[in-house]
C-alpha cells in the first residue's frame, strides 16, 4: 500500500542532508516534473504539530520573493508519520559551486551573487525574521539566480532572548552568539553573510575554527580584539566562555588578505563584519550601498 507521500511522488535521488532532514531529487507523478524535497527526521503525532513549525508557518505566510526559495506544498504522511516539503530544484548550493571550481569566481559574478543573498536576506528581515544559519550550503543557485533555502532555524525578531545558543554553523557564527547566552539578533546573518563574500572570492573559509575559542581568534586576528567596552557589553548578557583574557590583534588590512578585490567591495565586507553588533550595517542599509550601485541601475533599466 503506498503512503500518501509515495502516491504523488517518486524518489530518484538522494541529494543531501543535515542534522534534522535529508533532501530527495523526487519525480511528481500527475506531472512528471522534477522538485527537491526536504524529509524531516522528527516523526509528528498529529498535522497540528505540523502546522505548528516555524518553518512551514513562515514559508506559508511570507510572501514570495525571487531570492528566497519557497515551499510550494507540503505533504503530512500519516503512514510514516513525516512531513515532506516540496520546493523548486536547484543547480546546486554555493559551497558546491565553490567545491567544484579550480579557480576563485570573479568579483563581478560574486558581487551579483552577494547582492541577491542580501536582497533574500533584507526581505526576511523586513518581515520581522531573521535566518540564524547562512552559509554557502543553505545558499542555492539555478543558472544565474540565488535564492536563500533552509528556514528550518529562523526566529522572530520580536520573539523573547535568549535564543538557542549553538544554532549557525561555527564558522559562519558571529561574535555574539559566541560570547553571549543567546543575545543576539537579526545582525548575525549580516556577519555570516560577509563569511559568504569572502568564501566566494578566495573559495577559503574565512575564519575556519576549531572551537570557540579557536572561532574567536581566528576573528580577532582580522577584525582585531575588541575594545573592553564591547567586550563588557556583550559579556553583560552572560558569557557563555567564560572570562578569558583575549590576546591583542590589530585589524588586518584587508588589501592584504583580498589584494585582488576592488575598495568598493573591501569597505562593504569590512561593514559586514564589524564585531559590536549594534554598529554592524543593516541589510536595508547594504542592498542600497554605492558597491551595488550598477546593479541596482541595471534592474531599473
Amino acid at each position: 500500500m503506498f503512503s500518501e507521500f509515495q502516491s504523488q511522488y517518486i524518489t530518484l535521488s538522494h541529494i543531501g542532508e543535515g542534522t534534522f532532514s535529508e533532501v530527495l531529487k523526487c519525480k511528481k507523478i500527475c506531472t512528471g516534473k522534477t522538485f527537491a524535497v526536504k524529509k524531516l527526521r522528527k516523526q509528528f503525532k498529529h498535522f497540528s504539530e505540523v502546522k505548528s513549525l516555524p518553518e512551514v508557518f513562515v514559508l506559508e505566510k511570507l510572501s514570495s520573493h525571487p531570492n528566497v526559495l519557497p515551499m510550494l506544498e507540503y505533504v503530512f504522511d500519516s503512514q510514516d508519520k513525516k512531513l515532506y516539503m516540496i520546493f523548486e530544484l536547484m543547480d546546486m548550493s554555493l559551497y558546491d559551486l565553490i567545491h567544484a571550481r579550480k579557480r576563485c569566481l570573479t568579483e563581478t559574478r560574486v558581487k551579483h551573487m552577494v547582492y541577491q543573498l542580501l536582497m533574500g536576506v533584507d526581505h526576511l528581515h523586513k518581515n520581522g525574521i531573521f535566518h540564524r544559519d547562512i552559509k554557502p550550503e543553505n545558499i542555492l543557485i539555478k543558472k544565474s539566480v540565488v535564492k536563500l533555502a533552509d528556514l528550518g532555524s529562523i526566529r522572530g525578531t520580536r520573539s523573547q532572548q535568549p535564543y538557542t545558543e549553538y544554532i549557525s554553523t561555527r564558522w559562519y557564527r558571529a561574535p555574539e552568539c559566541i560570547l553571549t547566552a543567546g543575545k543576539y539578533g537579526p545582525k548575525m546573518d549580516i556577519w555570516a553573510c560577509g563569511c559568504v563574500f569572502f568564501e566566494l572570492l578566495t573559495s577559503k573559509p574565512l575564519f575556519p575554527g576549531a572551537n570557540e575559542i579557536d572561532q574567536l581568534t581566528k576573528i580577532h586576528q582580522v577584525v582585531g580584539t575588541p575594545s573592553p567596552r564591547v567586550v563588557t557589553k556583550l559579556r553583560h548578557n552572560k558569557s557563555r566562555v567564560g572570562d578569558i583574557k583575549f590576546s591583542p590583534y590589530p585589524s588586518v588590512n584587508l588589501a592584504v588578505i583580498l589584494p585582488f578585490t576592488s575598495d568598493g567591495g573591501r569597505e562593504l565586507l569590512k561593514r559586514m563584519l564589524v564585531y559590536d553588533p549594534d554598529m554592524r550595517i543593516s541589510s536595508c542599509r547594504l542592498v542600497e550601498h554605492r558597491y551595488f550601485g550598477d546593479i541596482r541601475l541595471a534592474d531599473t533599466a
